[in-house]
């Protein structure tokens, strides 16, 4: 979930520093005469409604407006100088970025107490096993076959879904039903730790069942995942 959070931090960042919302007024009337003129309204628009849909980071229209203008012009003329700038946006974002921590983990945690609360009832049935903190599977069928390592790409079907807060799970996607359709090989490596874990497991030829933790699912989804997965062939490099 961190890393989320700092990528969402490294956007916006780069929003501020390449963007404006340098029209004023109603936008609506503005002459638009060629791609310059267009971009610069695209740019605008875009990086206004961003900021606008991330509150812990908002800012004075009119104030960035005029300072954009400032930037844009090489206007040496400023209300604060570059070293007092930069200490200013690092604290500013130190203190956005609190609060969105505060409100990311305030939506997930009824997410992360729901799977909780599912994993410790699910590993009472039968044929359920659990390996490191919030992983459960069971084997369906055991295949015969090879299992793959860190470095080798793998080529199944499966199918995932995710389990919301009434308890049921809705399923996001599922490959088994692709007649005729080829799965392309996935990167072992490139997997989550849940998933990643799951397939070194898996001999070739096997199907299971899995149920993982959103803490093993590197900040893709606050939600248990439950995934049934058949393993087809490890292609090695």
């Amino acid at each position: 979930m961190k890393k989320v959070l700092l990528k969402c931090f490294v956007c916006l960042v780069a929003v501020l520093v390449l963007t404006s919302c340098s029209q004023k007024g109603d936008t609506s009337s503005v002459e638009l005469k060629n791609l310059q003129d267009s971009a610069s309204y695209a740019l605008g628009y875009l990086t206004g409604m961003r900021l606008a849909q991330t509150p812990e980071a908002a800012v004075d229209v009119n104030i960035y407006n005029a300072a954009f203008a400032k930037g844009y012009n090489k206007d040496t003329i400023l209300q604060l100088t570059q070293e007092q700038m930069d200490e200013v946006i690092n604290a500013y974002l130190r203190i956005a970025e609190d609060k969105m921590k505060e409100r990311m983990d305030a939506e997930t945690k009824p997410h992360i107490e729901n799977a909780d609360k599912f994993l410790e009832q699910n590993k009472k049935q039968g044929g359920v096993k659990s390996t490191t903190k919030g992983l459960q599977y069971k084997v369906v069928k055991q295949g015969k076959g090879k299992k793959p390592s860190d470095n080798d790409r793998v080529i199944i079907n499966y199918s995932q879904a995710v389990l919301n807060l009434d308890g049921q799970f809705e399923t996001i996607i599922s490959t088994f039903n692709d007649e005729g359709k080829n799965p392309g090989p996935i990167s072992i490596n490139g997997l989550d730790e849940g998933l990643k874990q799951t397939l070194k497991m898996m001999n070739v030829g096997s199907q299971y069942q899995v149920w993982i933790h959103p803490n093993l699912t590197a900040g893709y989804t606050s939600q248990l995942q439950f995934y049934t997965i058949e393993m087809l062939k490890i292609i090695e490099n």
